[in-house]
């Protein structure tokens, strides 16, 4: 086995693991936020301080980019140890 096949082997073995990380990674993301008051008077009388919560999901944006790193790293390679 020559230098270059021991690198392009790396190379294949370092992109198949960023894929299954990638392919570990949720699909969603949930984002959550809190919006609060304070006590206040309003005149004669006193109104309490409240907190509202709002959850959401949304796409988990960094998994494509990684699962396209991962492939990239992958198919170079699998050319470079088919190349004589």
């Amino acid at each position: 086995m020559s230098i270059k096949d021991g690198v392009a082997a790396v190379v294949l073995v370092l992109g198949i693991i960023i894929l299954l990380v990638a392919f570990s990674m949720p699909a969603t993301q949930t984002v959550q936020s809190e919006s609060c008051t304070e006590t206040t008077w309003a005149g004669d009388y006193r109104i309490d301080g409240t907190c509202t919560t709002a959850t959401t999901e949304v796409p988990n944006t960094s998994r494509a980019p990684v699962g396209g790193v991962g492939f990239g790293f992958a198919l170079v390679g699998m050319i470079l140890l088919s190349k004589e």
